[in-house]
């Protein structure tokens, strides 16, 4: 913990094929006192072909040219929780990261973005492209919940084919990123002593 991962020409954090390692509580892009652009080139992180079972917990990711990219077939079942993607360390300022929050391609599949608990989900805001961005048909399973999503110049998860708001479709029967899975239509919140949200999703029965 506590390492100031700055300034470097390629990636700031790379693990390749290498499993169960642990980056926890680290300034990744940033200066010392984590409110400052000091950006890796590349990515903050990247985790690649066959990197799995690592976690990657309450660092700040910000000011590089990805925050976290996932890579390659075999790059599954990673874990990144409680992260600060494209904020400062306060959480209260946005720094951004120049492209991607998080990357997910090349087949990289299972990985988890977030946590069932409000502890566990990062924050993702002030990037120059999508929130959480998701290519190839051949990356699929990856589980993105219990986030901050906000802010991006992208969208707040994007599935790629095709680029932009994929279209619902009855029961989702179509292929690609994610298995471009439908998202929620919202219709209503309303707050007052409870939060009462209202929407639906058509999805694959009985799934």
């Amino acid at each position: 913990a506590a390492n100031v991962i700055s300034a470097n020409t390629r990636d700031g954090v790379l693990i390749w094929d290498s499993d169960q390692n642990e980056v926890i509580g680290n300034l990744i892009g940033t200066d010392v006192t984590g409110t400052a652009d000091l950006g890796n080139l590349w990515s903050g992180v990247t985790a690649a072909s066959g990197a799995s079972q690592n976690l990657f917990h309450q660092n700040v990711i910000s000011g590089n040219g990805d925050g976290v990219e996932f890579a390659y077939s075999g790059t599954d079942d990673n874990v990144v929780t409680a992260n600060h993607i494209g904020l400062d360390v306060s959480g209260n300022h946005l720094l951004g990261n120049d492209s991607w929050g998080i990357s997910i391609w090349g087949g990289a599949s299972n990985n988890h973005i977030g946590g069932n608990s409000a502890a566990d989900g990062n924050v993702i805001a002030g990037n120059g492209g999508d929130g959480v961005r998701i290519t190839d048909a051949t990356s699929r399973s990856n589980v993105i919940f219990g986030n901050r999503i906000f802010d991006n110049l992208g969208l707040g998860i994007n599935l790629i084919p095709p680029s932009g708001v994929t279209a619902n479709d009855p029961q989702d029967r179509d292929t690609g990123a994610n298995s471009l899975q439908n998202f929620p239509v919202l219709i209503s919140a309303v707050s007052s002593v409870d939060t009462r949200i209202q929407g639906w999703l058509n999805s694959a029965p009985n799934t």
